[in-house]
């Protein structure tokens, strides 16, 4: 992965990691109900979910490249074409926030870390963001596939470790406090829009 292709990977994962989501919402509702240490494990169990999701990533995409350099070209295009569908997927629900369930409040911060844990495993579309946006960033020319994805998935780990430990330590110094109003519309938006760059990017790359 070239430093040029770095910049877009890294705007595309902040902006749908800072829009609040499941996840996000998860942490918020274990920091409220329990205080700060237990948004945390909730964080914990998060981005344990999410580790796995890489290195199984990592061993597909591998897998992949070594039998066939055709078929990754084929879910590269495939790929592009997800991003631009879930990007203006994201778009068109901009206007409305986000309704997903979170699962019940486990009692112990051992229950908090295991629904974190089984959240982003059970979670499909984390699965379909990872296939569909690896392969545009890794270079099988470059070698080392498996080490790509894992220094990409590495970076998406400790961004998405940083947002939901902000939210957490955020939602623990407003705790009690009325959330100010507004329209989340715009940031809403953040995530589709990101995502057609990316798309973008691919295309002219």
């Amino acid at each position: 992965m070239s430093t040029q292709s770095l910049a877009p990977f890294l705007i595309v994962t902040l902006a749908v990691l800072v829009v609040p989501g499941p996840s996000v919402v998860f942490v918020v509702t274990s920091t409220l109900r329990q205080g700060r240490a237990a948004g945390l494990v909730a964080v914990a169990g998060l981005e344990t979910g999410l580790t796995v999701h890489v290195v199984a990533t990592s061993l597909g995409l591998s897998g992949l490249v070594a039998s066939s350099p055709s078929a990754f070209g084929v879910l590269k295009v495939g790929g592009a074409a997800y991003l631009v569908v879930l990007g203006l997927t994201y778009l068109r629900d901009a206007r409305a926030a986000p309704h997903e369930a979170v699962p019940a409040e486990p009692r112990g911060r051992a229950g908090i870390f295991r629904a974190g844990v089984l959240m982003d495993l059970l979670n499909p579309k984390t699965v379909l963001f990872f296939v569909a946006l690896f392969p545009q960033f890794v270079d099988p020319g470059r070698g080392g596939v498996r080490v790509q994805v894992l220094a990409l998935g590495g970076i998406v780990v400790v961004l998405a470790a940083l947002c939901d430990s902000g939210y957490a330590v955020l939602t623990h110094c407003l705790r009690g406090r009325r959330p100010p109003g507004g329209s989340s519309r715009p940031v809403a938006a953040l995530p589709g829009g990101a995502l057609l760059c990316v798309a973008a990017f691919v295309a002219l790359s």
